[in-house]
């Protein structure tokens, strides 16, 4: 539809006649329902690219925290071997990093079980290693050569049941 009014001041044919468009309620509605439909869906999109960013980022920065978790993992079961690859910085780096000088330090420091028993089990004179009950926990064969008494019966046993067992054989 198509308004002629008046304007407030005449000066000149042009300014006399004023032009106003006007559009029905209805598709006034509509227009607006489409716009706002555009704009929920502009927002769901950018909203959804945020997200798939953000897991993305996510997992680049929690893998190779994954990494060295599983890794801490095996070195506490004693497997040495552990070396995570060094390709990150920043404070992720420096972590895996400070983690792999840890690894290679104590695989450098650390014998393993079998060594010192070897050493235990060759020795001449007796040893006795004791828990804090002082309950026998390791004998090597030296002591059990010099008492008679099989390793089985000693472990588990107090320090003081030597005493016990030496009186008992006189």
């Amino acid at each position: 539809a198509v308004y002629v009014s008046e304007p407030v001041s005449t000066s000149s044919l042009a300014n006399r006649l004023r032009i106003v468009f006007s559009i029905s309620p209805d598709a006034y509605t509509e227009r607006l329902g489409n716009a706002l439909s555009l704009l929920l869906g502009v927002f769901a999109a950018v909203a959804l690219l945020g997200y798939i960013a953000a897991r993305i980022f996510a997992r680049v920065l929690a893998a190779p925290i994954e990494g060295l978790s599983h890794a801490v993992s095996d070195v506490g079961r004693g497997e040495l071997q552990v070396k995570l690859p060094e390709r990150w910085t920043g404070e992720v780096g420096n972590l895996i990093r400070g983690f792999n000088r840890m690894v290679e330090s104590l695989r450098s420091s650390t014998v393993s079980v079998g060594y010192v028993n070897n050493i235990l089990n060759s020795m001449n004179d007796a040893l006795i290693v004791t828990d804090e009950r002082s309950r026998m926990v390791t004998v090597n064969p030296a002591l059990t050569k010099m008492l008679g008494y099989d390793q089985e019966r000693l472990l588990g046993e107090p320090v003081e049941a030597l005493r016990l067992l030496d009186l008992a054989d006189r």
